[in-house]
């Protein structure tokens, strides 16, 4: 009760030490360096192990405990209260950043809005090399005619459903830190890294439809650099030719210049090509060997 007593005293003030520091999202290894080092300072017992210390901060209001419970892997964090789910998903998963549709709607490039948040937790290792001599045409074919996999990892967090992906090894590609206010600051892919994104696996985009979208508008905002997109993509090394992806949305949209498509340009294309999976009626585009959804013809 003494120690209980003690932390209730000085919750306020552990807890406006703990709001200046960053991330708003703690772990236990975390919060027990904190006590050691402050805990003296603020007068609390020697006795006091970290789980008392945690236990009494969340009592007081000053913590909540969070378990990020995605089924084959969970993530038990202590975030201040109050934060974004933005916040809490990119740094409550280790080695984790916003992607996907969740970036597009911090960019502003989304048309629709939900209560999905895509974290993307790269695989661990160094970037592999693609085999890109070892693709046939119908390997390509046969992948494609079938609906993209998707991650059955997911955990809820308030109104929110929290979708891991399992992402390939990039180093973190593209990958910054953006908000101003710091309950809202997260880690996610920029405009760049975040359009291949969509268009490597448009369904955690919501669909062809919101990526050609998402194209349209980055142009039309001038947030894109079709330089930085070439840049990316070769660094990013995929075995499928998803620079046809890119220069199919490009056209489309209706607003890059031709020398910005033909940074996509750089050999003719050796294969046919899908902008999604599954995909029921379609068209094709010669220019890119691209088969594509009719509707986004219309």
């Amino acid at each position: 009760m003494a120690n209980r007593t003690r932390i209730s005293m000085m919750a306020q003030r552990i807890g406006r030490k703990l709001q200046k520091l960053h991330p708003l999202v703690f772990r236990a290894q975390q919060l027990s360096e904190v006590l050691h080092e402050h805990g003296s300072g603020w007068r609390l017992p020697r006795s006091l192990t970290t789980d008392g210390f945690i236990n009494g901060l969340i009592a007081e209001g000053e913590l909540e405990r969070v378990i990020l419970d995605f089924g084959a892997e969970s993530f038990e964090c202590y975030p201040i209260p109050n934060i974004s789910v933005y916040h809490l998903a990119s740094y409550g998963v280790p080695r984790a950043y916003l992607s996907h549709h969740s970036a597009l709607n911090v960019w502003k490039l989304a048309t629709q809005h939900g209560s999905l948040v895509y974290v993307n937790q790269e695989q661990s290792g160094a970037p592999s090399k693609a085999k890109k001599n070892e693709l046939l045409q119908e390997a390509i074919d046969q992948a494609f005619a079938g609906m993209q996999r998707e991650s059955k990892s997911r955990t809820v967090f308030r109104e929110f459903d929290i979708i891991l992906i399992k992402g390939k090894a990039t180093g973190k590609l593209g990958v910054i830190e953006y908000g101003s206010a710091k309950r809202e600051r997260a880690l996610l892919t920029d405009v760049e890294r975040t359009l291949i994104d969509c268009a490597v696996r448009p369904s955690y985009a919501g669909g062809a439809k919101n990526v050609l979208q998402a194209f349209f508008l980055a142009k039309k905002k001038n947030m894109v650099s079709a330089a930085q997109l070439a840049d990316y993509l070769f660094q990013l090394d995929y075995v499928y030719p998803y620079h046809q992806c890119i220069g199919l949305y490009m056209q489309m949209a209706g607003n890059y210049s031709d020398e910005e498509m033909a940074m996509f340009e750089t050999k003719k294309p050796a294969y046919d090509f899908y902008l999604e999976y599954g995909m029921e009626k379609t068209t094709y585009n010669e220019r890119w060997r691209m088969h594509f959804p009719s509707a986004l013809s219309n």
